[in-house]
């Protein structure tokens, strides 16, 4: 709102006016109703909220006009309520909000259920082994209702539904019949026939006793002995008490106990009453005797007799003693409140009918199988109930109680139901506690709200409780029912936990899931059920059984089997297949289990592979197969001179040449490759050695600081060749810097030949020792550390070569020391020359070379090693300006040769080489 006024001159408002702004905006939707599923009866409510600028109004209609006006109420602004809805209510329901802006629609769909209700339930049974039983169960329902039935056994998995049997039972295609044929023990207990569906759950139980034979018939009213008078009626009471099975009654007639029994039949004067109750009318002497009544069934037989005198004054004691009308009337059925492994606890009611109860009491009888007769329990009992003890376990029994006066026997009560005692070790069961307990869980106490897929093998659900819940629970046992009717089941205990992952499921199946709480061992009514089909996978088997034919045409159509729905683990959508020659791929799809390929070329081998693809993904790759294009007659033709041949198998191809071109190509590239760098590097070796050669007498090739070439110093290359003990060292060429260390070290000498040119040699690499009158380090030694080249002093390392050669040795002296030589010291030297010696290069004798004589004279004193060497004669202008002795002039100097004896020089270091890091 907005308020604008005027002044006049006297500053004063004139006038005034007021505009007011409203902004509008379209409706729209804070809740919007939900999707709701109940069950018939029940009373559901839509929620719908909207908001807008004006307030929206909220409107209700039904999608298809058809809204249950009489049961359906509106809650304020926001609420629909229906109640008591129906299967007729279900359907779409339109939430629309409506303003001056413009409107909104929302939908909200209701589905109703019908529950599941118990039509015809199974009844309690009482069979013989051998004998076939069909229980019924008929369940109604929207939907129908999905029938299980629970057998007795251990194994709580064994559940059956329509269509399914486990050995002798077996359940109809609808579920509402249970057959087992040819009963046995084991399968004695309580059947449990389960109706379920997403409206609810109901269950109705059957027992079912199993025992070897019946219980045979008992005589409830027995005859009594009677006196009678001639031509009076006499009437002798029988009446069979037979739950188990009919029985007949037979009368017969002995007139002494030695005498054979005679039966009797209907005639003018004795006759059958329906009851079994014989009549004899005119009685005379000829009908005194012992009269028998036997009752028969099909689980056995019973007897009873009575004494018939014919006198002639009989007492009114005896007449009313004969009268079944002053016999006490039976009790009511017993029942069994507990019962363990030897003993079971009765009780019973007296009938309201009784003469005296002062002077009556109570006698129990019972039946186990096998046996052929009822026995007495208890003879004598004064109260209603009774305690029966001693009994074998797991064993059926039945009980039955007589009233007991002074007159006799009542008829018996009607017979207890047949219970099995408990097996040894087990604890007692109450049987009106398990009542209680049972009408506890007579309705439903659990509801099931969600099943939620969180893979392709499990699914979660969750649970409540339903109000008004008056048990505790001990847990729930959750139920999945697969499309095949297999079932499996899960225990959860406690109520603290409302959900439940259950596993181990089948991709691409549909799943029923319920639930049936439990209290101790006792089971209440099943939950809702709910359904669903758990996400697809990709196959786990690749297709099998590939077959391929060739047509005139060219066509090639390759054939495989389908995938089965286990295997497929999804709806099969379509399949690939692979095909390849040498390094040509391509991959084709179908929808279909076959292929036809028109791109195959004649003379070529293919693979083909071929794999099933569902919404899951791809399956594995089916094994690779052959074919060989050539080779194979096309189908359909029909040549006759081909009719007696055998065609050949269109996955057989024989060796093809072409792969072991493609293996050995490669290989022999690359050896050539590798020969061809091995010799370059050969090559250049030899190029390196040569320049090193022809760069003149130098020790080093370059100016670094090791030796890299071996070079003698007349620069021959590998004119001296190391000793092993210098290749392991590495350092041979090292030595001639370290005078110490070449005391026993020789050269070996090339060998010559006679037309060869003389060279100047050495027959030793030796150092020249060290001056005895100056221990230090010659000043040819001493350098710059950091020089830029290293300066060698020949002279002070190595001695100078020869001028001429030794004097050839004459073959006469070769096996004798012939020659002898003094030295300017005074020393005197043996020389001899043999076949063979340590200083030859080969197993020959040298004609060229001396060398110390192996044996000396007596006398003479000979060092260990004796040398020939030549020293150089001091002459003016041999050496140097700067006194340093070069190669140049130690070739110039003359020599001459001396015999001496050269001991390692000590003390001297080799020159210390400039640090330098590049």
């Amino acid at each position: 709102m907005f308020t604008k006024a005027s002044l006049n001159d006297l500053n004063k408002f004139d006038s005034y006016f007021k505009v007011s702004c409203f902004f509008i905006s379209p409706p729209w939707f804070e809740e919007r109703p939900k999707n709701l599923s109940t069950i018939a009866g029940s009373t559901v409510e839509f929620n719908c909220e909207a908001g807008g600028t004006p307030k929206p109004d909220v409107t209700w209609r039904r999608l298809d006009g058809k809204m249950p006006l009489e049961r359906t109420q509106k809650r304020g602004e926001i609420t629909l309520r229906i109640s008591d809805v129906s299967v007729s209510d279900s359907g779409m329901y339109v939430c629309e909000a409506k303003n001056e802006a413009g409107s909104a629609v929302t939908l909200a769909s209701l589905k109703v259920v019908v529950a599941p209700e118990l039509k015809e339930k199974p009844g309690d049974s009482l069979l013989v082994v051998g004998e076939n039983l069909v229980l019924k169960c008929r369940v109604e329902g929207d939907p129908l209702p999905l029938i299980v039935w629970k057998l007795p056994h251990k194994n709580e998995n064994i559940l059956l539904t329509g269509g399914q049997n486990s050995n002798h039972v077996s359940v109809s295609q609808n579920g509402s019949f249970l057959l087992i044929n040819s009963i046995k023990i084991e399968d004695k207990g309580v059947y449990d026939c389960l109706g379920i569906s997403s409206g609810g759950g109901v269950s109705s139980r059957a027992e079912v006793v199993v025992v070897e034979s019946l219980p045979p018939p008992l005589i409830g009213i027995r005859p009594l002995d009677q006196e009678a008078e001639p031509d009076s009626i006499v009437s002798f009471p029988c009446e069979v008490a037979s739950e188990a099975s009919e029985a007949k009654i037979v009368w017969f007639f002995q007139k002494a106990a030695h005498l054979p029994a005679q039966q009797l039949s209907s005639k003018r004067t004795i006759t059958q009453l329906q009851t079994g109750t014989l009549k004899i009318k005119q009685i005379s002497e000829e009908d005194a005797g012992i009269y028998k009544c036997r009752a028969t069934s099909k689980s056995g037989s019973v007897e009873a007799e009575a004494i018939l005198k014919v006198v002639e004054n009989v007492n009114d004691y005896g007449d009313r003693f004969s009268s079944s009308q002053a016999l006490p009337a039976p009790p009511s059925k017993p029942r069994i409140t507990f019962y363990n492994s030897t003993s079971v606890h009765l009780t019973w009611l007296p009938n309201s009918r009784g003469t005296n109860k002062e002077t009556e009491f109570y006698k129990v009888e019972y039946w186990r199988a096998p046996w052929q007769e009822w026995r007495v329990a208890k003879a004598e009992v004064s109260e209603t109930s009774s305690v029966i003890a001693d009994l074998t376990p797991d064993t059926a029994y039945i009980f039955l109680i007589r009233t007991v006066n002074e007159i006799g026997e009542s008829f018996p009560s009607p017979w207890s139901d047949m219970i099995y005692t408990s097996p040894i070790g087990s604890n007692g069961v109450s049987l009106e506690e398990e009542r209680k307990m049972r009408r506890k869980l007579n309705k439903p106490s659990v509801a099931l709200l969600s099943a939620k897929a969180s893979s392709s093998s499990s699914v979660i659900l969750s649970w409540e409780l339903l109000e008004g819940s008056e048990v505790v629970l001990d847990g729930v046992i959750v139920y999945s029912v697969a499309d095949d009717s297999s079932i499996e089941t899960a225990t959860v205990f406690g109520v603290s936990s409302m959900s439940h992952i259950v596993r181990d499921l089948r991709p691409n199946t549909q799943y029923t899931f319920f639930l049936i709480p439990f209290l101790r061992t006792i089971e209440g009514v099943p939950s809702n059920s709910k359904s669903l089909v758990t996400p697809e996978e990709a196959p786990e088997v690749a297709p099998t059984a590939i077959s391929v034919e060739v047509f005139e045409s060219g066509t090639t159509l390759v054939k495989w089997e389908p995938l089965k729905k286990s295997e497929a683990r999804g709806n099969v959508i379509g399949y690939r297949v692979y095909i390849s020659h040498n390094r040509t791929e391509s991959i084709k799809e179908t929808q279909n289990p076959w292929l036809e390929v028109q791109d195959l070329m004649e003379g070529r081998l293919y693979t083909i592979k071929v794999a099933a693809v569902t919404g899951g993904g791809v399956g594995p790759w089916s094994s690779p197969e052959l074919i060989n294009i050539a080779g194979i007659p096309p189908v359909g033709r029909q040549d006759s001179e081909d009719d007696n041949e055998e065609v050949p198998s269109v996955f057989y191809a024989p060796p093809h040449p072409v792969w072991l071109l493609y293996l050995l190509v490669p290989i022999i590239i690359f050896l050539i490759i590798v020969s061809l760098l091995y010799l370059r590097k050969i090559r250049r070796k030899s190029s390196s050695s040569s320049i090193d050669a022809q760069m003149g007498p130098t020790l080093y090739s370059s100016s670094g600081y090791g030796p890299t070439h071996q070079v003698n110093m007349y620069g021959e290359q590998k004119l001296w060749r190391p000793t092993d003990s210098d290749q392991d060292s590495s350092l041979s060429s090292a030595r001639l810097l370290r005078t110490e260390h070449l005391a026993n070290e020789y050269a070996e000498p090339r060998i010559q030949r006679l037309s060869d040119a003389t060279e100047p040699y050495a027959t030793t690499a030796l150092l020249a020792p060290a001056s005895p009158r100056n221990n230090r380090v010659p000043a040819a030694w001493r350098h710059d550390r950091c020089a830029e080249d290293i300066q060698v002093n020949w002279s002070a390392l190595i001695p100078p070569p020869p001028t001429y050669p030794p004097p050839r040795i004459t073959a006469e002296g070769a096996d004798t020391c012939s020659s002898a030589t003094t030295s300017e010291s005074g020393e005197r030297r043996h020389y001899h020359t043999g076949s063979s010696s340590q200083y030859d290069n080969n197993g020959g004798g040298s004609e060229q070379y001396e060398r110390p004589c192996d044996t000396a004279a007596p006398g003479d004193m000979v060092s260990e090693h004796t040398y020939a060497v030549y020293v150089p004669v001091p002459q003016d202008g041999s050496h140097s300006a700067d006194g340093f002795q070069t190669f140049s002039t130690l070739q110039a100097n003359p020599y001459r040769k001396v015999k001496t004896d050269l001991l390692p020089t000590r003390g001297i270091q080799p020159p210390k080489i400039c640090d330098i890091s590049f």
